[in-house]
Formats: C-alpha cells, structure tokens, sequence
C-alpha cells in the first residue's frame, strides 16, 4: 500500500522507513527539505532496498490545503512527527495537537479516507505505579506539557474515530542507535557518575527503535477497531541505576546514580530555562521535565498488542543498550 508518513528523517523514522519497505510498502513522506531527506534514500540503498520506493513530498503540518493534496490516493497515514522539547505548553500543542488536527482532517477530506495511525506516548498516558504496569485502559492522567499535548493530540485522533480507521500507538521510552534524546544517559554512564532527580530504582519500560518499527508496520496492516491504542514494549522493566550500570559497562567503566534533591534539581532546570530563553531555544532541562524524571514509574504493559497484533520485541534491553552504546562509541558520540 501507499502510506504517507510524517517525521521520516527523525530518529524512530530511520527504522520505520525501511521496514515499510521491506514489507512491500510505497511511502510518500512528508518533508521540509527534500535535500536533508533524500539521505533516506541513499540509506535504503544501502541495504538492499528499492529507494524508489520512496516519494519525498516537501510540506509541513502547517498547511490544510497542502496536506489534503499530499494525501491524494493514499492507503494510510503514519503520522510519527512531533515535538519532544519547547519553551511551553503552547509550542507544544502547536505540533501534537493542532498539527495533528490537520492531518486528520486532511485524510477526512480524501475521497476514500485512510486508514490512520498516531504515533503518541506513554506519556500521554503517564506514569504508573511501582510494580504495576499500566494498561490501555486506564484512565489518562499526563504529568507534563509534552504528555498533555501528546493526549491532545490522541483526543484529537478520537474524535474522528467514527469517520476514520484510528489507531494509537504509545511507545514509551525508545532507545537505538542515531537517538539524541537518550544519548545523555550514555554519556552520563561514561563520565562514571549520573545525577537524576528521582529514585535510582524508578521502573522503566524501554523498546528498542527497530521493535517499535515493526509494531507500527504490524498496526498498519491489521484491521484493528478504530479508536484503539497500544502500548507497545520491550520485555522487563529495569530500574534507571540497572540502564546506566548495563551501558557503563559497556563502556568499559563503573558508574553511580546520584540523587540530586528536588530543590536543586529545580535550580539548575531554571538555569537552563533561563539560559534556552536567552538562545531563542528550546531548554535541554527544564521544570516540566522534571516531573516526569521525579514520577514513581514508567512502565507499561505490551499483553494487548501480543494478543491482538501478534507484536513481540526481538530486542532484549540489556542487548540493545550494549550495542547502542558501541555504535555511539564508533561514531565518537561519547
């Protein structure tokens, strides 16, 4: 089938675009530089892959009547673009709520409408409690700017569930090589020290970027009802101190968690809010963030997906966060 992506020269998009294509899939991508994007293309190449099967369509989220063209004779929607870092709440929305809300209306407005899937996160959902995975139908209670926003934007897909073939997925922590949003934990590991905020010991679930890739693909394909979500994961759920000793070593080196107080935590969050508003950027810590690094967990369970797509992760944590490390290595990453 056709399927027109979004956020395909992002970091979950790098394995997401060549599973599409293994599978026999044609995607027509969403993109603002067709320049930056036409790398995809070589990196299908490179594998083995047709990289004509890639159609690079320049455009944004911004634009009603340029996506309703983009749409034109499309089959599905993968919509993987979002916001992960900004200012405020408001930046937020701007991308995972109202940006979303186009899009959908886009596939609304096309004759034979697609099937749809957002790409949200466990933090839509938010955290839950020790020992207690959470599970798809427990009611949503978002602890940040960027879980409200990614909820907005899930409501927004809900809210045409009964005019559109909607589903959600809700990955929570995805790790991988390329990944710049976890790459502070890896050189946390080997500076041999961590500072964090909340429990050393906090649960977490983890998915390696290739198994979410082919859990998207398998949501894609199978007739699901329209309006589900789920959560798709890898197996265990290690603590924040286990993620860093397992990269550590690695590494070749020995690290510790050190729990930094909230009150100090809170100072250097607003320094760097200070310090990103100043640069006209967004901050790498800030407040908000930190909320969620303080939550008591983040796991969740990936039993309805097993069941109802046949998704199990092929990536075992400690496996994927030792050959991530090396690939950060090899790059002079870290």
């Amino acid at each position: 089938m056709l399927v027109f992506s979004t956020g395909i020269t992002g970091f979950v998009g790098g394995f997401a675009l060549p599973e599409l294509v293994r599978r026999g899939h044609r995607v027509r991508a969403l993109v603002r530089s067709v320049s930056r994007a036409e790398s995809r293309r070589a990196e299908l190449a490179a594998i083995g892959l047709d990289p004509d099967a890639l159609e690079l369509c320049p455009g944004d989220l911004g634009s009603a009547d340029d996506l309703t063209e983009a749409l034109s004779g499309c089959d599905a929607v993968l919509h993987l673009a979002g916001l992960i870092a900004a200012r405020d709440l408001a930046a937020f929305r701007t991308v995972n709520a109202e940006g979303t809300a186009r899009l959908l209306d886009a596939a609304l407005r096309q004759p034979a409408p697609p099937r749809f899937v957002l790409v949200s996160s466990l933090a839509a959902a938010g955290p839950s409690r020790p020992g207690a995975a959470r599970l798809e139908t427990e009611v949503e209670a978002p602890i940040s700017w960027y879980g409200q926003s990614k909820r907005e934007g899930e409501l927004e897909a809900l809210r045409r569930a009964d005019r559109l073939r909607v589903a959600i997925a809700r990955p929570p922590a995805v790790y991988g090589p390329g990944d710049r949003a976890t790459l502070s934990f890896f050189k946390m590991a080997r500076a041999g020290w961590a500072p964090f905020p909340g429990a050393p010991g906090i649960e977490l679930s983890l998915i390696h970027a290739a198994d979410l890739a082919r859990g998207l693909v398998l949501l894609l394909e199978r007739e699901v009802p329209t309006g589900r979500s789920y959560f798709f994961t890898g197996a265990g759920t290690p603590s924040f101190a286990e993620v860093i000793e397992v990269i550590a070593r690695a590494l070749g080196k020995r690290a510790r968690v050190v729990r930094i107080p909230r009150f100090l935590a809170n100072g250097v969050a607003f320094g760097s809010e200070l310090y990103a508003r100043l640069r006209g950027k967004a901050p790498e810590l800030s407040r908000d963030k930190l909320r969620e690094l303080a939550a008591p967990a983040w796991t969740c369970s990936g039993e309805r997906a097993r069941a109802e797509l046949g998704f199990a992760p092929t990536i075992a944590w400690r496996e994927g966060l030792e050959a991530t490390a090396a690939w950060y290595r090899e790059r002079g990453w870290i």
